[in-house]
């Protein structure tokens, strides 16, 4: 049965995009240090800086050459002027541009840096939106390209450049390893996809149990990864002499109290001693024939812990088989509504969801939209949205069976174009997720970055517009008073936070000092002990919180929801979690998100295990004012 037509021409520009690649690789490169990049933005700007920071991005990944790819007219004269690194290039028609951006969309190839892909933008404005952040935080083109096309954790400086610069002109070719045979060697791809730490582990007891590494090796991790961090928690009682980065940045630093080297510095200090080398990224390849200079052979003392995923391939064949039902789910709703505009929210998570209700109308406007569908992942996301005042702003709420079911419709209106469909995304579509990688950096905010590159609104909220219904019969019904109670909100789906004898320590707390003290829960969650469970619609919420004595709440989407309410509130943030380039608390504090000025203490947890009731009480009680 053949496929739709505009599945058919969907399908056919990804097939030719991954061709495309497939050739070009084929064609042009000399060895696995080798990278394609892609300038596809039609901003002068953003082109030059991808130009300019290449040979940072070739000293931090050991890049032997570049491929560049470009339709922009003009490119190739440039190119003669401002690039400093070793490059080959090739010119490509827009709408090869268009095939090859539509394939590393889908494939998610932009992601992964085994790839080797580096793309600046592509033909469709809802997946590049780097203009939206220009000036926020003083943020510029540069800051852009360093962060979120190159993914570095910060903007080089103009020595940093001339530094890498010079590193290049005296840089040695390493030997090459022949991949076609080393293949046997790498970590064989599983049909089971193991969750991060598992797969790290699995692959380290695999060393073990071969008898590859042993209690008497003295051991090296090349690479500051997560992955690394991992292995060092898993292997207590190993030798770990030192972790290896070609990030000069981070030479001198300590993870675990292990120093991390430049590998140059280290194997001169080292060089008339042996170590066993593991690899635990996916940059593997070049560094394995770094390693080879140095006389570390992969399989002998260098190992590769790092287990590829075919993402690609197998993301492609997902993306491929959801299109079908992807474009039902859409008919569906043309069918309905034939020429409403329809977002899709596709992330379940509590405070996406609540900015989408709180700036749904600025990018309506924003889009000249009177009247619109959502499509939500959950009765969770529906039940949130209903909570704010849209009823006439929005004609209906599709709930879809969670995210894999979005990403269907995701798929299909992403294949047509955004614009014939009529569609758009407000929260997890790609261009959104690269320019995600600003989170935190220059203090930026998670409510000031979604305004600009989801909602594209002007003025920055703080307060949303909800529906407000009395709470009496939640504290009647529960044996709550009024200010005296004190609401605790251990959960979260993100990050984790005080350990459950710390929150027992706080209720106890609380309930010797006279409150009434319960805990917010939801489905199969348990109250903390000593503490009365208790379940608060929506619609209730903002109610039975300004009546409140207080709330204390690990940060989490329920914490935004009630930041306009006149309760005082604790909001704890784990020191040791991250979001991309910032701390949890830089990128996620309401008195940044909100411009809170009373009534609420952020505590940024070191120790899990403390008990924080002694800084918490005073503050509740009024004895103390921040």
């Amino acid at each position: 049965m053949r496929m739709n037509r505009e599945i058919d021409e969907i399908i056919e520009s990804v097939d030719r995009g991954k061709k495309l690649c497939d050739d070009l690789k084929r064609k042009f490169y000399e060895d696995s240090c080798m990278y394609t990049v892609f300038l596809f933005s039609e901003d002068e700007a953003i082109n030059r800086y991808t130009v300019y920071y290449l040979p940072v991005h070739a000293m931090k990944n050991k890049v032997t050459s570049y491929l560049v790819v470009s339709f922009v007219d003009g490119m190739e004269e440039r190119l003669v002027e401002q690039m400093k690194v070793p490059y080959r290039y090739v010119s490509c028609s827009r709408q090869e541009a268009h095939d090859i951006g539509r394939y590393c969309t889908e494939a998610d190839a932009r992601k992964r840096a085994d790839e080797h892909l580096i793309i600046n933008g592509t033909d469709d404005p809802e997946e590049y939106r780097y203009r939206s952040v220009f000036g926020i935080n003083g943020i510029s083109e540069a800051d852009v390209v360093a962060i979120c096309v190159f993914d570095f954790k910060y903007v080089p400086d103009e020595i940093e450049v001339r530094r890498a610069l010079g590193s290049l002109r005296s840089d040695i070719r390493y030997r090459k390893i022949d991949w076609n045979k080393a293949e046997a060697l790498i970590p064989a791809v599983s049909d089971v996809q193991t969750p991060f730490p598992e797969v790290v582990y699995e692959e380290v007891d695999r060393l073990v149990d071969n008898g590859n590494i042993d209690l008497r090796d003295r051991l090296v991790l090349f690479s500051d990864t997560r992955s690394t961090r991992a292995i060092l928690d898993h292997l207590g009682g190993y030798r770990i002499e030192a972790i290896l980065d070609n990030d000069e940045s981070k030479a001198g630093t300590d993870i675990n109290g292990i120093v991390i080297y430049t590998p140059e510095v280290f194997f001169r200090e080292h060089r008339e001693e042996s170590f066993k080398i593991l690899v635990p990224t996916r940059s593997y390849m070049p560094i394995c024939e770094q390693l080879y200079y140095y006389g570390y052979k992969l399989g002998v003392d260098v190992f590769v812990t790092y287990r590829r995923v075919h993402v690609q391939a197998d993301q492609i064949e997902v993306w491929r088989n959801a299109l079908p039902d992807g474009k039902e789910l859409y008919d569906s709703i043309r069918q309905e509504y034939p020429g409403e505009r329809i977002y899709m929210c596709t992330y379940e998570g509590t405070g996406d969801i609540f900015l989408i209700g709180m700036y749904l109308k600025d990018r309506m406007m924003h889009d000249g939209v009177k009247t619109c569908v959502l499509v939500v992942a959950s009765n969770a996301s529906r039940k949130l949205l209903e909570a704010f005042e849209l009823s006439d702003s929005v004609k209906k709420i599709y709930v879809l069976n969670g995210r894999t079911e979005c990403n269907k419709l995701l798929y299909y209106t992403r294949g047509l174009g955004y614009g014939e469909a009529n569609a758009a995304v407000l929260n997890n579509d790609y261009g959104a997720i690269l320019l995600k990688r600003l989170s935190g950096y220059n203090g930026i905010d998670f409510n000031t970055l979604f305004q600009k590159i989801i909602f594209f609104a002007d003025k920055k909220r703080n307060k949303a517009k909800m529906k407000r219904g009395t709470a009496d019969g939640l504290y009647d019904a529960n044996g709550l008073g009024k200010k005296r109670t004190i609401l605790l909100s251990p959960f979260a789906n993100t990050t984790h936070g005080i350990s459950v004898n710390a929150w027992e320590q706080l209720a106890k707390a609380l309930t010797d000092k006279g409150y009434d003290v319960c805990t917010n829960v939801s489905g199969e969650e348990k109250p903390i002990n000593g503490t009365k469970g208790i379940f608060i619609p929506y619609e209730n919420l903002m109610d039975f919180m300004d009546n409140l004595a207080g709330f204390v709440g690990l940060r989490s989407g329920l914490c935004d929801i009630i930041s306009g309410s006149t309760a005082r509130k604790v909001i704890l943030y784990p020191e040791k979690s991250m979001f991309h380039n910032s701390t949890y608390y830089n990128y996620f504090s309401l008195r940044k998100m909100f411009n809170m000025q009373e009534g609420i203490l952020e505590i940024v947890v070191g120790d899990e295990t403390a008990d924080i009731s002694g800084e918490i009480l005073p503050f509740l009680s009024g004895e103390k004012e921040l």
